[in-house]
């Protein structure tokens, strides 16, 4: 083997290399920009889907909450002006717990059916199948914020406790008249409701 032979082998043998290190070169980029564009297209879509799941929950819950803090405020108004109605009551502190929020009733529409099939066996006998399919939607209207449930009712926040402070109840009989009117008012048992005088 003489000196070009042996040269020209090296070359060959260099030139591969650099071909197979340069593809790797190119595998290697195009993977990793690949895996870039996955990444930020991922996590775009995971902050989009958090986004939705965050937003349904907290305008729901707020919306709730508002409700329900201006059906309280609304509720303890007008129970404390009926109660300084009394005779000898006085001024009046009122205080009303609620359990949960309100309850809305949407309209629904029944999709019951019941369908009959008879089957023939190869043996000359017949059998009859009942299948009964009961279903039911809720019928949906379009409102301020698109496709909404449209409500029948809305059963207002169960009360679990009243607390009055009144001028009067250090007198007993003003006290029951106070707690009778309550009970009467909200069609709640006697031990939801607590009455007491009023520091002077």
């Amino acid at each position: 083997m003489n000196i070009k032979e042996f040269l020209n082998k090296d070359e060959i043998k260099k030139v591969k290399k650099d071909k197979k290190n340069w593809v790797n070169l190119v595998i290697l980029t195009l993977v990793a920009i690949l895996m870039i564009v996955l990444s930020s297209s991922f996590s775009e879509s995971k902050d989009m889907f958090s986004q939705k799941q965050a937003d349904i929950p907290k305008e729901s819950t707020i919306s709730s909450e508002v409700e329900v803090n201006e059906y309280q405020t609304d509720m303890e108004s007008k129970l404390k002006t009926m109660l300084e109605q009394i005779d000898g009551v006085g001024k009046v502190k009122v205080m009303i717990n609620f359990e949960g929020g309100e309850e809305q009733v949407p309209a629904t529409n029944n999709n019951d059916s019941t369908s009959l099939t008879e089957e023939n066996d190869s043996n000359g006998g017949t059998r009859k199948i009942t299948q009964n399919n009961e279903g039911e939607t809720v019928v949906m209207v379009d409102g301020i914020n698109g496709n909404q449930p449209l409500i029948l009712k809305k059963n207002s926040p169960e009360v679990c406790g009243i607390f009055v402070v009144a001028e009067g109840a250090s007198n007993d009989l003003i006290r029951l008249s106070i707690q009778k009117a309550v009970i009467t008012l909200f069609g709640v048992p006697e031990s939801k409701v607590t009455v007491y005088p009023m520091k002077k």
